[in-house]
This record gives C-alpha cells, structure tokens and sequence, in this order.
C-alpha cells in the first residue's frame, strides 16, 4: 500500500504551528485535534521541525511551569523523517521502528501534504487482514459442498 493510499482513505490534514508559537499553542492544537504531533512550518510553509508528546514531556520535566512559554523552536525535533506519497506504507513503517517515532510528515515536492502514524500503520494492517478474511470465506462459501457418506458396515 502506497501512502497516497493511506492519506486518500484518512484525509490529508495537516496540523502545524510556526516556530514563534508557544509550547503551551502546541499543546492546545494537538488536544483540539486529538493528535499526538504538531508540524511546525515555518512563514512560507516548509517543514522545520515537528513537535511530539515526547518533546512536551521531556520539556515539561526539565522546565516545570515555565515549559508552556517556550518557544516551539526551542522544542522541536529539527532532522525530521518525511516520506513521500509514493512511498509504501512499509518503508514508512520500517522508519518509524528505526528512528523510534511514531509520526511521519509526507511530502511531496516540498509542500507538506499530511501524516502517517503507527496507528494509520495499523489501521491499514487490520484492514488487509479483514479484506483477506473476507476474501478466504468467499472462496470457501462458492465451493462445490460434497457431503461425506456414511457406509453402512
């Protein structure tokens, strides 16, 4: 399955904050958009960074209150792993194993189009195995039934 697939099944949000909004601006977009990652674009809309719950963390305890007033820049994971819309789901998912993360931005032709997470991951997964359950009962259903005879002794 190619990503495109998986963003044309999803939808092709993109949740963003620029560099200047606060940690605290981070935290209310990802509550109000029930995601676990933000982008962060800068003024003319090319991925600089993204911000994850474990950056919020990781700020939270090294700056206690005071977290919520820094700057999304001075947060954000800087070497961003994208993939493209051709890629495949696979190789997206292997990434994500190798970096340890759990959000991808997709890109195309610099412009950021949307996200892959472990959970799209999975929810593609679990549609495949529905489709291929789906497909065995068929396939048994649509064969010849030859009952067994008993022979009398």
């Amino acid at each position: 399955m190619k990503i495109l697939e998986v963003l044309e099944e999803k939808g092709f949000d993109v949740f963003a904050v620029g560099p200047a909004d606060t940690l605290g601006d981070v935290v209310k977009g990802m509550r109000r958009h029930a995601v676990g990652s933000m982008m962060v674009l800068n003024k003319t809309g090319s991925l600089v960074g993204i911000v994850t719950e474990r950056d919020v963390v990781t700020a939270v305890v090294r700056y206690a209150a005071g977290a919520m007033r820094l700057l999304a820049e001075m947060v954000m994971t800087r070497d961003v792993i994208t993939c493209c819309p051709e890629d495949s789901l696979e190789s997206a998912q292997r990434a994500m194993e190798r970096h340890q993360i759990r959000h991808v931005p997709v890109v195309d032709a610099g412009t950021v189009i949307g996200m892959v997470s472990v959970r799209d991951s999975l929810n593609a997964a679990m549609a495949q195995k529905n489709a291929d359950v789906a497909r065995l009962l068929l396939r048994a259903r649509c064969r010849p039934h030859h009952p067994r005879v008993a022979l009398a002794a």
